[in-house]
């Protein structure tokens, strides 16, 4: 799978201390995922008791476009 990162991607990443491989690793692997009204996907990936919250879009076959990043304690919204 293609991974395309925007800047506003990176540029929180970095803010957040969120290693690209956790965000690979969550897209790949989801324990979560939903689609919003923009046809934006949200997976969402638990890690060390909390969730990692990744926003993707579909851009192509096989290829997605990251848009931003976050960590969250709130296990339940995300993961049920």
């Amino acid at each position: 799978m293609r991974i395309v990162w925007t800047v506003h991607a990176l540029e929180r990443l970095a803010q957040r201390r969120i290693r690209k491989e956790s965000v690979i690793s969550a897209i790949k692997n989801p324990d979560a995922e939903s689609e919003d009204a923009q046809g934006n996907r949200r997976v969402a990936k638990r890690t060390d008791g909390q969730v990692l919250v990744v926003i993707i879009r579909d851009c192509g076959p096989n290829c997605v476009k990251v848009i931003t990043a976050y960590v969250t304690s709130r296990v339940e919204k995300y993961l049920g």
